[in-house]
C-alpha cells in the first residue's frame, strides 16, 4: 500500500488551539473543559468536554432566545453562528432541560469539516431520541462555523450530553486516525501524539465475558433499533461508533455513520488513489462487507451493518 498521508501533529496542535479559541467566543452559553483531553475519531471528527449552562431565560420546551435577535449588538459584538436546536425543541421529548432552568449539563461536541455528513447524523440522533434514549447520544445543538480566516474550511458542531467515561477505550482498538490532545502551558497551548496505539490502558488477555456480552447486546439493540422501523444502514461501524458505559451498562450509537454508499468512491479506481494514502485506511477496510466494494451484484444493506458488527465482536474476543 502506498505510503499515508494526513494532518501532521503540529497542525492538529493548530488545529485544536483554534477549535477551542472559536467554540468559546461562537458558541455561546457553553464552557469548553481543557483539563479533560480532547480526542480525534477514526471518523474525523474531534470530541471536546465541556458544560452547558442553563439560564433562568432558556426555555425547557422551547428554543433558546437568539442573542443576534435579543441583544443590541453593543452588548455582544460576538460572530453568531448559525444554529440548530435539538433536545429542548424537540416535540414528545423529556428532556433533562425540563426538570431545571438553572443549572449545568456535561457536553460533548463533535467538530468537523464534513458538514453534510455530521448535518446528516444530527437529523438521525434527533428522529432517534425519540425512540430510546438508552441507545443513543441526546442530541442539544448544531452550530455552524462559517471560515474566518484564509487557511480556514467551514466547521460544523454537534453538541451531545455526554454519556460519561467510556469503557470501550480500554477494550477496542481504535486505530491510529483515534488520537488525543492534551493541554501544555506553552504558547501554543497543545500537544498531540498521533501515534497508532489508542487504547487507554494495556489491553491484558481476554477480555471478560460478561462485560463483552453486556456491551454485545448493547450494540445489537443499537442495530435493530436502527434497522427495524427507521430504515437506517450505519454503513461504517467499527469500535468507536458505540459508547461503552461501565457504571451503567448503557451502550449508545454515538457515531451514524455515512449511509449504504459510504465506501462507493472510495473503492474506484479514481478514489483509491487518495483513500489508500489516509491514515488508518487499513483499520477502516478491516469493517467493511464484501457488498460494500462494488464488486458484487448484492447492495449494501443492512446486513452489511450485521457483517461489520461481527468483525468487531471477533476482534474483541482475539
Amino acid at each position: 500500500m502506498n505510503k499515508t498521508y494526513g494532518p501532521t501533529a503540529e497542525s492538529q496542535e493548530r488545529l485544536l488551539a483554534r477549535l477551542f479559541e472559536r467554540l468559546e467566543t461562537e458558541v455561546p452559553g457553553y464552557s469548553w473543559d481543557v483539563s479533560v483531553d480532547p480526542f480525534h475519531s477514526s471518523y474525523d471528527n474531534w470530541h471536546i468536554f465541556g458544560t452547558q449552562h442553563i439560564h433562568s431565560d432558556t426555555s425547557p420546551t422551547g428554543t433558546r432566545a437568539n442573542s443576534k435577535h435579543s441583544a443590541s449588538p453593543t452588548v455582544d459584538t460576538r460572530p453568531q453562528p448559525n444554529r440548530d436546536y435539538s433536545s429542548r425543541s424537540i416535540d414528545g421529548v423529556e428532556s433533562t432541560f425540563g426538570k431545571s432552568v438553572r443549572g449545568e449539563l456535561r457536553v460533548v461536541a463533535r467538530v468537523s469539516r464534513h458538514v453534510l455528513r455530521l448535518e446528516r447524523e444530527f437529523k438521525i440522533a434527533k428522529s432517534l431520541i425519540k425512540e430510546s434514549d438508552v441507545h443513543f447520544v441526546r442530541p442539544i445543538d448544531f452550530v455552524r462555523l462559517p471560515a474566518r480566516q484564509s487557511d480556514e474550511t467551514p466547521l460544523v458542531v454537534f453538541i451531545v450530553e455526554s454519556p460519561g467515561p467510556n469503557y470501550l477505550r480500554e477494550l477496542v482498538e481504535f486505530g491510529p486516525n483515534y488520537f488525543k490532545g492534551k493541554a501544555t502551558s506553552d504558547t501554543l497551548g497543545w500537544v498531540v501524539e498521533t501515534s497508532p496505539r489508542s487504547l487507554e490502558v494495556e489491553k491484558g488477555g481476554q477480555i471478560p465475558l460478561l462485560p463483552f456480552l453486556d456491551f454485545a447486546v448493547g450494540a445489537v439493540e443499537c442495530c435493530e433499533i436502527l434497522h427495524t422501523g427507521n430504515r437506517i444502514v450505519h454503513g461504517e461501524l467499527r469500535g468507536d461508533a458505540f459508547h461503552f458505559n461501565q457504571e451503567t451498562g448503557n451502550v449508545k450509537l454515538i457515531n451514524f455513520g455515512s449511509g449504504v454508499r459510504s465506501f462507493e468512491h472510495g473503492l474506484t479506481s479514481a478514489g483509491w488513489s487518495s483513500l489508500s494514502r489516509e491514515i488508518g485506511v487499513e483499520h477502516k477496510l478491516q469493517f467493511i462487507a464484501p457488498e460494500q466494494t462494488g464488486r458484487m451484484p448484492a447492495e449494501p444493506d443492512s446486513r452489511t451493518d450485521i457483517y461489520s458488527l461481527g468483525i468487531l465482536f471477533w476482534t474483541m474476543l482475539t
